[in-house]
């Protein structure tokens, strides 16, 4: 795309967007932090450009990927030799989805290598004049002004900058950036989101030089972007948000700028400020408080930990301190000499001069979830003194211990910690604990471990799975003053236990072709048996064995046999593994006893012509079943549906009007068919096998004129059934068996016979039910024992209706079914009245710690039981009893005391429960701030300051008017 200059209107918008951002910054602000970026002579990462794809739902495509097989900007190293080509090409070029963080000289040196011809003067290509939007004016050496962060942003409209802040609420606060855009074509945007979800909470315009850009900025020049918002007084106090930068053109044409200087600053006020919206889920967060880890001599580590301010607020509204296995831990800047372990302590090189230094980190809920991890920023300082450390003889020398790769469970232990630790020296022995050295745990986690005399370490039985990295101190024995103490870490991975257990098939012979039973019936995960698959475990043929030929192990547990395998016992070993712990697996066997193949006779079925013409049809009525004189396995007159497949012969269709009832095997005549003489092909088919089929045809009369003289005569006698009682459920034979049409015994029940219903003037007893076959079906409800009188009538089904009605005796037999009894289930009053605090909006603790199910405390919600309002008490308004068994306080409710009933119900028995009451102290809500300073800032280096004052308007404005005075270019490749 060819270079575009700057329109009036263009260079108007871009004056309204300087105004705009001195606006902002023209008031009194405390800076939350400034991103400089460093002065890194060499390209670096940044941590504060994502990994992960941050979507904007409300944009369209999200689906696109960079040519790096990614939706997010990637690293662009340089490669190690050159020439290069691919994909190591296009990452030193710094192509569509690449970025870095260097000197403007760096990009240049970087790129202009031997392997082709720089230009006369590279840095014409990058920049001229300032590059470090806070730095001085321009001067002979573009590089003594700071790092800044290039980005070829290309057609994924992804974010290119994320860093997690702290929010006030009520507050104002001016997130802002300076951007050069290379070439003409580039457009981004600032918001800002709740952290856990991405869910945009405020955003800009958008800002570049581009048609649909409100806010448009010169080429090859420094130009102001900002976003001036409020938090909402009703937000959540102390939410996890984020501040970003996002691509807001797709393209892959000139697409490319730099960033410096990204600042968040907290202002008094603002009147163009943009009301930031509150995030609509409730999760997790986490504050990090600055850490004052006091003074530390050059080749020392900390004695603490930063982790020990920090801390994690559940969705329920409980706070834990942070741990190794609830939280991960990064350095976010690089400290010459200065090393953050995953511990959370601080090593201090030898090298390090006498000073004060800030370590800047970053703390995020463990499991960190793409690509919306929930994190804080905060700064430790260490102050190292002058002069040597004093002396600490003997020399202890500990080094980290990593038992991951022998996982324990809870109530294990793991081997001693000390015997890679040294002395002078002198590797140290279990023995030597207590007669020279002590050894405990430091730190966070001790809560779950214990160290042991020998320096084993054993896992309390109620740790939950995950991996943890503790602390240990090994000191000299006597003490020594001053202490002579070390610490290091020893990392453990505590898994559930998992136990497959060999399987017999056996007893029930699988037939080739078909499958066993699931092998996970007998087998356990965490002790809980029959684990799901996909779900707690993953099913596989064990690859340390040897599957049969023909036997494949399934992802459900099942195992098919192949319809080749020949008949005889066989043994198929298979493995299942955690899918919270892929290396937590075990193995067994299965026998099986393949089957010999079953042969199978194909049925016999014969469809018979019939001749209804002897006795017409009346239009609208139906003839008697086809199937009377048809036979299948030389069976005459088969069942519909339970035996045969009756439908019409797709080769020859019935005439209109007629149409083959499925169910039964009759015909109906449909009321507007012509009398005469019809024939209709049908044809009926095995359901054992739907290739075996017959077809054959029915002759019918229709004619209007038939039994219009004579009523046909119909006599219902009474049924005696208490010989043979009838389990409830069940059903009795045919009323029909000694009634009677036209004289003839045992009426057919349907067309040509009689209809079978409830008696209109005498219904049957509750539940029992007239089943037009003539049977009578038995209630689950009745009673064992007692004999009912059930009423019934039939009818002719000619064209005079006659009907009879009388009565059957039934008595009904012992059920087989066993009621089993309630599992017990305790609902105990709840009181958080005196030791929780609790203010409108807020959320209770569960009310499910003091209930128990089957005598076991605390029941897990959903999985267990079903929580919710007692239905025999009055509801209480404001307030809402959740699944999870917290309860809901509304924002309107007036402080005071409350009394709130629930109910607690067996999931598995939604009859069985029982209820209490909870006692709440809705206590005024007396506001509250930041949890933690949030402070994020990077230390001072390469111009730039953690903290620092804001520049008054008119510096603010020097600085800005000189900034425009530079230009610059990125050497483009043409994209195919």
């Amino acid at each position: 795309m060819g270079k575009k200059h700057a329109t009036p209107m263009r260079t108007k918008q871009f004056v309204l967007s300087i105004l705009i951002a001195l606006a902002s910054c023209g008031v009194s602000a405390q800076t939350v932090f400034i991103d400089d970026f460093g002065s890194s002579s060499v390209r670096t990462t940044s941590p504060y450009v994502p990994q992960a794809y941050l979507p904007d739902t409300s944009l369209s495509n999200k689906n696109a990927v960079f040519t790096h097989g990614a939706q997010y900007y990637k690293f662009a190293a340089l490669p190690a030799t050159y020439p290069a080509s691919g994909e190591a090409e296009k990452s030193a070029n710094i192509d569509n989805g690449y970025y870095a963080v260097a000197l403007p000289s760096a990009f240049a040196n970087g790129i202009w290598m031997s392997w082709v011809s720089p230009p006369s003067d590279p840095n014409q290509y990058w920049f001229k004049g300032t590059n470090d939007y806070t730095g001085s004016a321009a001067g002979s050496n573009p590089g003594q002004y700071g790092a800044v962060l290039a980005v070829n942003a290309g057609e994924v409209l992804n974010e290119y900058y994320r860093r997690p802040v702290q929010l006030e609420r009520g507050a104002t606060y001016v997130l802002s950036a300076a951007i050069y855009i290379a070439n003409s074509g580039a457009a981004t945007r600032l918001e800002v989101q709740q952290s856990a979800t991405g869910q945009i909470l405020a955003k800009s315009a958008d800002f570049g030089d581009w048609q649909s850009a409100p806010y448009n900025l010169p080429q090859q020049a420094w130009g102001p972007i900002s976003l001036t918002f409020t938090v909402d007084s009703n937000c959540n106090a102390n939410e996890n948000y984020s501040v970003s930068l996002r691509n807001k053109l797709s393209s892959n044409s000139n697409n490319d700028f730099y960033v410096d200087d990204v600042k968040l600053e907290k202002v008094a006020s603002a009147p163009s400020a943009v009301a930031m919206a509150c995030a609509t889920t409730k999760v997790p967060t986490i504050a990090a408080d600055d850490d004052n880890l006091g003074t530390v001599y050059a080749g020392e580590t900390t004695t603490t930990g930063v982790r020990v301010n920090d801390t994690i607020t559940q969705a329920d509204g409980t706070t834990v301190t942070t741990n190794s296995s609830n939280s991960t831990i990064r350095q976010t800047s690089t400290v010459p000499g200065l090393t953050l372990r995953s511990d959370g302590y601080i090593e201090v090189a030898s090298t390090v001069t006498p000073g004060t230094y800030e370590v800047p980190y970053q703390i995020c809920i463990a499991p960190e979830t793409k690509p919306w991890p929930t994190c804080a920023d905060a700064i430790a300082t260490i102050t190292v003194p002058s002069g040597t450390a004093p002396p600490r003889t003997p020399d202890l020398q500990p080094l980290p211990d990593d038992y991951t790769s022998t996982p324990v469970a809870p109530g294990g232990k793991v081997p001693s910690v000390i015997t890679n630790d040294t002395s002078d020296g002198t590797t140290l022995t279990p023995t030597d604990i207590g007669s020279s050295v002590t050894v405990k745990l430091v730190g966070e986690d001790p809560g779950q471990f214990t160290m042991n005399p020998d320096g084993s370490i054993t896992v309390s039985t109620t740790t939950p799975p995950g991996t943890y990295t503790l602390t240990y101190e090994i000191c000299a024995n006597p003490a020594q003053t001053p202490a002579n103490c070390k610490t290091t870490t020893v990392t453990i991975l505590v898994q559930s236990p998992i136990d497959a257990v060999n399987d017999d098939f056996t007893g029930a012979p699988t037939a080739p072709g078909g499958s066993t039973a699931s092998v996970l019936g007998n087998d356990t995960l965490s002790g809980a048996g029959n684990p799901v698959p996909k779900v707690d475990v993953t099913v596989q043929a064990d690859p340390n064995g040897t599957v049969p030929t023909g036997f494949k192990v399934n992802e459900d547990g099942t195992i098919t046999v192949d319809p080749t395998v020949v008949p005889g016992n066989y043994s198929v070993p298979y493995q299942i593994c955690a899918v919270s712990n892929k290396a937590l697996c075990d193995s067994a066997v299965a026998t099986i006893t393949v089957a010999p193949p079953v042969v199978t006779t194909p049925p016999t079925i014969l469809a018979t012509n019939d001749d209804f013409t002897s006795a017409p049809i009346v239009p609208g009525k139906s003839t008697p079943s086809i199937l009377g004189n048809d036979t299948l396995n030389q069976s005459g007159n088969p069942a519909p549906v339970t035996d045969v497949i009756v439908s019409s012969d797709p080769t020859s269709l019935p005439p209109t009007g007629f149409t083959i009832n499925t169910t039964d095997g009759t015909i109906t005549v449909g009321s507007t068919v012509p009398l005469g003489d019809y024939v209709v092909p049908y044809k009926i088919c095995a359901q054992s096998d739907s290739s075996a089929c017959s077809t054959a045809v029915v002759k019918i009369k229709v004619d209007a004129s038939v039994g219009t003289s004579t009523p046909p005569s119909v006599m219902a006698n009474p049924d005696d059934f208490t010989g043979t009682p009838v389990v409830p459920g069940q059903s009795t034979p045919s009323v029909l068996t000694n009634d009677e049409l036209d004289g003839t015994s045992n009426p057919p029940a349907g067309a040509g016979g009689v209809d079978v219903s409830e008696d209109p003037k005498n219904p049957p007893p509750a539940g029992f039910k007239i089943n037009t076959d003539g049977t009578i079906t038995v209630p689950t409800t009745a009673t064992p024992g007692t004999t009912y009188d059930v009423p019934y009538q039939i009818c002719s089904n000619g064209v005079i209706v006659v009907c009879k009605s009388t009565v059957a005796k039934v008595t009904v037999g012992n059920s087989t079914v066993v009621t089993p009894s309630p599992t017990p289930i305790l609902a105990s009053n709840d009181d958080f009245s005196t030791n929780v605090t609790l203010i409108p909006g807020s959320t209770t603790p569960s009310v499910l710690t003091n209930d128990s199910l089957n005598s076991t405390s605390n029941p897990v919600p959903v999985t267990d039981v079903v929580v919710g309002d007692d239905p025999k008490s009055s509801k209480v308004s404001g307030f809402t009893v959740k699944p999870d068994g917290t309860i809901d306080i509304d924002p309107t409710v007036v402080p005071g005391n409350y009394v709130v009933p629930y109910q607690i119900c067996e999931a598995a028995n939604t009859n069985n429960c029982a209820a209490a009451k909870v006692t709440i102290v809705v206590s005024a809500d007396s506001g509250g701030g930041n949890n933690g300073s949030g402070s994020g800032g990077l230390p001072g280096v390469g111009g730039g300051s953690s903290v620092q004052a804001v520049p008054s308007l008119g510096t603010w404005a020097l600085l800005m008017l000189s900034a425009l005075i530079g230009g610059m270019a990125m050497r483009r490749r043409r994209q195919m």
